[in-house]
């Protein structure tokens, strides 16, 4: 069995997953925001709507798995390193709980808990300031949408995660961080840099769109946020992240091997 630890070919170390649960907001804290929410309790960047902004999703090669690993053959105290893979959505209720829901079977099916972690968040469910000094994420410590844990079993998937946001240390600590569209996308860079030029440098190396690992291409470069919707597009979500974290897992599998054999 691979005991070492993965060294990324751009110079650094990739350090274990340290997983953190936040406590829940207060609810001085929610009372002293809810004047400000929407309708519907979330937060937009583009003023207080009760409809997210459309999408529309144009055809795009698949990629494969960026990271070049390989194996330093070290065994410190006897702990192999984790590879760990962190996804990230808007509020960390729906897509990204979903996504670590389905890697976590897929690692629990193939019995590689011991060498490969996941874990979930959000970049502040809306609120635009939530990287800064003091910022807060309107959903922390709420458990994932219900109504995705839902119909998230019928497929034998547990959803179990509690919302929390991005922090920097997360940068440091996760090997490939996947995020679900061009907004999510857009926020972590965003506060990657604000973070400062070592986040900046990571977010840039280490973030992607978890589309990009799709195995079946049916012309979908984003996953859409399905929070006002529910039901079917919901499962089309799902459907989505089934495709994509299929190609995501293969690739961080075949990189374990390829590590093992050296």
């Amino acid at each position: 069995m691979f005991a070492g630890r993965f060294v990324c070919t751009l110079g650094f170390e990739f350090r274990p997953c340290v997983r953190k649960y936040f406590s829940s907001a207060s609810a001085a804290v929610r009372a002293k925001h809810s004047a400000v929410a929407n309708p519907c309790g979330r937060f937009t960047r583009s003023g207080f709507t009760s409809e997210r902004q459309s999408r529309v999703c144009v055809p795009s090669k698949c990629a494969t798995f960026s990271s070049t690993m390989s194996s330093t053959g070290n065994n410190e105290g006897g702990n192999a390193h984790k590879f760990s893979i962190l996804t990230v959505c808007l509020g960390n209720l729906c897509r990204s709980p979903a996504a670590e829901a389905i890697l976590k079977k897929k690692i629990h099916e193939s019995g590689l808990e011991q060498l490969v972690s996941v874990d979930s968040c959000g970049t502040g469910g809306g609120n635009p300031n939530w990287y800064v000094e003091n910022g807060w994420s309107y959903h922390e410590g709420d458990r994932a949408d219900s109504r995705m844990i839902r119909i998230a079993a019928e497929r034998n998937l547990k959803i179990d995660s509690i919302s929390r946001p991005m922090k920097p240390a997360d940068l440091e600590n996760f090997d490939l961080i996947v995020v679900m569209d061009a907004e999510n996308e857009s926020e972590v860079q965003k506060a990657a840099s604000y973070w400062g030029k070592k986040y900046a440098e990571l977010a840039k190396h280490k973030v992607q769109r978890i589309t990009k690992y799709c195995k079946r291409s049916g012309g979908v470069t984003e996953v859409p946020d399905p929070w006002y919707n529910g039901g079917d597009s919901m499962r089309r979500v799902l459907d989505i992240l089934e495709n994509a974290c299929d190609g995501l897992f293969e690739a961080v599998r075949n990189q374990i091997s390829q590590a093992e054999r050296k």
